[in-house]
C-alpha cells in the first residue's frame, strides 16, 4: 500500500477527514483537522499514525475503524494532539474513539475531550492506553454509538459494549492503567 505524510496540514470536510484503507497509510504530524464525521478513519488493513495536532468532529467520533466484518485488520497510533468529540443527532452519545473487529488503536500521549459522551466505545480490537494521555469526560447522557441499538453510557473514559453484539466485543483486548470503565452487557 501506499504511505502519505502530512506536515502541518489544515483540512475541512463535509464528511470523513483522512481515510487510510487497502493496505495505505497516512501519517498526520502536527495536522489539523475537523470533519462532519471522522477526523481519522482505518477500514481494511488501513494505518493511520499522529504525530501531534488538533483533531476534531461535528457529528460522529473522532477516531474510527469500520465495524463492517472483513473491513478490519487496522492500526491507529496516536502519539500526540488534541482531540475533541462533538456529536449533534439526537439520540446518539459523542465520543472520541470507536475500536471494532480485530483493529489495534495504541495511544500513547494525547488529550482527549468529549462533553456529554464517553472517549472511547469498543466492540472489539485492542486498546492501548499510556498513562501519559489525558482524557476529560463529562456528561449524564445516553445515546447509541454508530450502528448498534444498545444505548451507551456518558462520563467513562473506556465502554466495552458487549450487548450489542454487532462484533468481535469478547475479543477485545485492552491494556490499561487508571481509567474509569463501564461495561454495556
Amino acid at each position: 500500500g501506499s504511505v502519505v505524510t502530512l506536515d502541518n496540514m489544515i483540512i475541512t470536510s463535509k464528511r470523513n477527514g483522512v481515510d487510510a484503507e487497502n493496505g495505505g497509510k497516512i501519517i498526520l504530524n502536527d495536522s489539523t483537522i475537523t470533519a462532519q464525521e471522522a477526523a481519522l478513519l482505518a477500514l481494511s488493513n488501513g494505518t493511520i499514525e499522529v504525530n501531534g495536532g488538533t483533531y476534531s468532529t461535528i457529528d460522529n467520533g473522532v477516531i474510527m475503524t469500520n465495524g463492517t466484518r472483513g473491513k478490519g485488520n487496522n492500526t491507529i497510533i496516536i502519539n500526540g494532539g488534541t482531540f475533541t468529540g462533538h456529536i449533534t443527532s439526537a439520540g446518539y452519545l459523542a465520543f472520541v474513539a470507536y475500536l471494532a473487529n480485530d483493529d489495534n488503536l495504541i495511544i500513547n500521549d494525547g488529550i482527549f475531550n468529549v462533553e456529554e459522551g464517553s472517549a472511547f466505545v469498543v466492540r472489539g480490537g485492542h486498546l492501548e492506553i499510556n498513562p501519559k494521555a489525558i482524557i476529560s469526560v463529562s456528561g449524564t447522557a445516553t445515546g447509541k454509538v454508530g450502528d448498534g441499538n444498545e444505548l451507551v453510557p456518558a462520563n467513562y473514559d473506556v465502554v466495552i459494549d458487549y450487548k450489542s453484539k454487532l462484533l468481535n466485543a469478547f475479543l477485545c483486548e485492552l491494556e490499561l492503567q487508571n481509567w474509569h470503565i463501564q461495561c454495556v452487557l
